[in-house]
Parts: C-alpha cells; sequence; structure tokens
C-alpha cells in the first residue's frame, strides 16, 4: 500500500492506493480539493475513476466539503452516522456559513489584518465562495456505525469498518477490510479516525493537530465542543500501537510506539506531494507515542480544555450557533446525566 499526501486548500489529503490500483481517500477537504487530488494523480499517469471510496470523517468543510463531487464522479462515499445532524436547522446552517468563512480566515492567517478576517467571515456568511460551498446534507452510499456520545466506553472503543460485511463496495475494493474507524468524538459529536492495523497507521482527522513552531508537541483542535468526550478520544488513542501518523493539519509522522506488535510490520509506503519541509514524511519530535499523548492530556487538563484570551472569546463568538443548538444543548445534557 501507497499512502499519497496531497495539499488541499487547508488540509493534507491522503489516499491510500493498493496494487489493484483503487484508491481510499481519507477525507475529501474542501470543494475544490478535488481539482488538486485530480491533478496530482494525473501527473502520476492515475484516472480519477481509481478513487473507489471516500470517507467522510466529520461535516465540516475542510474535512467533508469535497465528498459530493467525488459521489458525482462514480465514487462512493462512506460517513458516520449521524453527520447530516451537524449542520440541520437554523443553527446549523448559520454554522456552516461561519465555518466555510473560518476555512478563508485559516487560509489566509498570516496575509491579512484581523479586521479583514473578520470581514472575510461575515461575507461568507453573505455569499459563500464556491471554492468551500458544500451542501448541508450529505448524500453518502454508506454509513459507519457510530455509538451516541453519551454511550458507556465499551461501546465507543469499537471498532467499525468503512463499509458493512456483503456489501457491494467490500466485494468491488476488498482492501477496504483492513480499515477500521474508531470513534473519536469531541471536537464533534460524530467524528471519527481510522486506523488501518497492518501497518500501524493512524489518520487522526482532527483529533490531534501539529504546529511547525512547536515541533515536539500534539495540539487539539482548535475548537473543542464537548471537552470530556476529547479527554477520553485523547486516551482512547493512546492505546493504539502508532507507527505512521497521519494529521489533516501538521503533514504525516513516524512515531515511537510504547509496545511493538510483532505481527505488523508497518509496512506502508507514504509519498508526499507537499513540495516545502513541513509535509515531508519525517520522525515526530515527541518521542514515544503514549508519552506525546499524555503529554497532550495533561496541557488540556491544565488549560481546561482550551484557548484563553482574547482568541478564546472570538472562537466563542463563531461557535455560537453551535452552542445554541437546541440538538447539541439536549446532547450536553445527556452527557452530564451520564458522567461522561
Amino acid at each position: 500500500m501507497i499512502i499519497h499526501a496531497i495539499p488541499g486548500k487547508i488540509t493534507t489529503l491522503y489516499a491510500a492506493q493498493y496494487p489493484s490500483g483503487r484508491i481510499l481517500l481519507l477525507d475529501s477537504g474542501c470543494a475544490c480539493d478535488k481539482d488538486a487530488v485530480v491533478q496530482y494523480f494525473e501527473s502520476l499517469g492515475i484516472c480519477e475513476s481509481n478513487v473507489r471510496c471516500v470517507v467522510a470523517s466529520h461535516a465540516h468543510p475542510d474535512h467533508a466539503g469535497g465528498a459530493f463531487r467525488w459521489q458525482s464522479s462514480g465514487a462512493f462515499i462512506a460517513a458516520p452516522e449521524g453527520i447530516n445532524l451537524w449542520y440541520s436547522g437554523l443553527c446549523g446552517w448559520l454554522q456552516q456559513r461561519v465555518d466555510m468563512g473560518l476555512v478563508l480566515f485559516v487560509e489566509d492567517v498570516a496575509s491579512r489584518s484581523p479586521l479583514n478576517k473578520v470581514c472575510l467571515v461575515v461575507w461568507e456568511l453573505l455569499f459563500p465562495s464556491a471554492s468551500v460551498r458544500f451542501p448541508r446534507s450529505l448524500k453518502y452510499d454508506y454509513t459507519i456505525p457510530v455509538p451516541r456520545p453519551d454511550a458507556s466506553n465499551d461501546a465507543l472503543n469499537v471498532l467499525q469498518p468503512i463499509v458493512g460485511p456483503n456489501s457491494n463496495m467490500e466485494a468491488e475494493f476488498p482492501e477496504l477490510s483492513e480499515w477500521r474507524c474508531l470513534p473519536a468524538p469531541g471536537h464533534t459529536d460524530h467524528m471519527v479516525a481510522l486506523w488501518h492495523a497492518p501497518s500501524c497507521t493512524l489518520y487522526a482527522a482532527d483529533a490531534l493537530l501539529h504546529l511547525p513552531h512547536q515541533p515536539r508537541a500534539l495540539q487539539p483542535p482548535v475548537t473543542i465542543d464537548f471537552k470530556d468526550l476529547y479527554f477520553s478520544t485523547v486516551q482512547r488513542l493512546a492505546q493504539f500501537p502508532v507507527r505512521n501518523l497521519l494529521l489533516a493539519h501538521g503533514g504525516s509522522f513516524m512515531v515511537k510506539p510504547a509496545v511493538i506488535d510483532s505481527e505488523h510490520n508497518g509496512n506502508v509506503e507514504i509519498r508526499s506531494g507537499i513540495k516545502d519541509s513541513t509535509g515531508l514524511v519525517r520522525p515526530f519530535a515527541g518521542g514515544v507515542w503514549n508519552t506525546a499523548i499524555d503529554a497532550l492530556g495533561k496541557r488540556l487538563h491544565k488549560n481546561n480544555g482550551g484557548l484563553k484570551g482574547w482568541r478564546a472569546t472570538m472562537l466563542g463568538i463563531l461557535n455560537l450557533p453551535n452552542l445554541l443548538s437546541p440538538r447539541l444543548i439536549r446532547l450536553r445534557r445527556a452527557l452530564k446525566g451520564t458522567g461522561t
């Protein structure tokens, strides 16, 4: 298996290519990112029709925004159960508009003044640009079973296949059975990470980030809607013998697992389509996987799971539709009632 790391608008897109020629795309990126993926594969003499399955790890525009374009070209889409609830209702409509603006905010984070950034988000609320515009309700072919966030830890620890047994996609693309989906709520209530046991490869989606100016540390996502759930997700990720870490925001790394599993030889080749050094596959400076995860957990507890100061205020305002969503308010109450 070869994993291609392809630069998208604000994320790195990962495509797992098998000797059969079939390709699994781990998240679709923004609506405009399909063009970047197609151009990348055409440069290698690979047809876009080889992309047979696309996973949408969660509803955000930089992860599921391009899925509808891949579906129109014949790829099968797999998405976690409940993904279409995230942007449902009036609050969901407004949050989607804000999130599309945040994509452009992040893209130009270093080249605009704070006032220009705010104006950009407001403009996107009114007139979403084609590069990030996508439907609120994703039409997908396969549902990844994801337990409710207020389910027991035992239920959240169960790894699910991308597609169900005896499905047409499994018959056409048998290599998909090597991948498993791990519920990873916190950033949203439905996000999944992807685990490839034969090579000890983890695609963390938005569960983990890495910043160039802090090379020895893993970071949490910028917004955490369910702090306690995110703490639990981090603890579950620490249990995996990760050797190859794929981050949507931060690139790919080779890490040292605390326990070496002799049955898994880590046989995977990761090819980077990113020209600058920040996108190259490189050893993780933070040392052993479990140590890095534990350090992240301690920072989260110390900082109460989020940013502080004006950044926290700004993100709180931008995340206001989610805070006011009746569905998410009910979910928070349910989580509080279970002590999760």
